[in-house]
């Protein structure tokens, strides 16, 4: 836990993390904002009960809290190797898959924490906007679990990424390159759509539902592969650090 917290401490010290949940809160409360004010302001019904707090959801799984997992996925890996104290880590009484681990849970805190926040405050203008309704919040409240399993997986995507390109910018290009390229191979090859990466990612409102056992059968199944894949390349870049020793 104390590695973790660590890892944690150097993303959050770093000035682009801080812009990238800067600009994240000002898109979601830009949404708040046009959500209150058709409501309020021009007597537009968009949204009823809950429907605000899946919707903001939805609205934001579209790219930015992807690219916010994948860019601290990223980052949790290039902060050491870029400034040389990698090495000093494996010289650690520490196993590497401890350390390994320990990156992959700090992106995954922050991610939570971004997903907490936003579930309580799109709760609260919820209420706020069309009054104590809360008609349909556990079934929203799985979809935000779901979103977070999704994310943690496109994190260890971006770690695997980050890992094998050594450039955060890269991997982010690269992954969404990949993403549009599963959607148009699962168009024409139908019989994959249904295990298909870009399948587990869109239908995150699905796995705490038990709305499809083959998106939580193939989620499970990436989760092993990507972790299993990611942490030999880890473990690959130790033995170029070291072997000069």
């Amino acid at each position: 836990m104390e590695l973790v917290k660590v890892e944690l401490s150097k993303l959050i010290k770093k000035r682009n993390t801080k812009v990238f949940l800067i600009i994240y809160t000002a898109i979601f409360f830009g949404l708040a904002l046009v959500y209150a004010s058709a409501e309020n302001i021009f007597n537009i019904s968009i949204y009823s009960g809950t429907q605000f707090v899946g919707a903001s959801l939805s609205t934001m799984m579209t790219f930015m809290l992807p690219l916010l997992a994948i860019y601290f996925a990223g980052q949790s890996q290039a902060i050491d190797f870029t400034r040389g104290t990698m090495k000093n880590m494996y010289l650690l009484p520490i196993s590497r898959t401890k350390i390994f681990l320990s990156k992959i849970l700090a992106v995954w805190v922050i991610i939570g924490a971004v997903l907490v926040n936003q579930l309580i405050f799109s709760i609260l203008i919820s209420m706020f906007v069309d009054g104590f309704d809360l008609t349909g919040l556990g079934r929203t409240i799985g979809q935000y679990l779901g979103a977070m399993v999704v994310l943690g997986l496109i994190s260890l995507i971006g770690n695997f990424l980050a890992l094998l390109l050594k450039n955060t910018g890269l991997s982010i290009i690269i992954a969404y390159a990949a993403y549009v390229g599963l959607s148009l191979v699962s168009i024409y090859v139908p019989m994959i759509k249904s295990i298909s990466m870009t399948t587990v990612i869109t239908n995150y409102h699905m796995l705490f539902n038990f709305s499809s056992v083959n998106v939580l059968l193939s989620t499970v199944a990436y989760y092993i592969i990507v972790f299993t894949v990611g942490l030999l390349l880890f473990e690959k870049k130790e033995e170029s650090l070291c072997q000069f020793d």
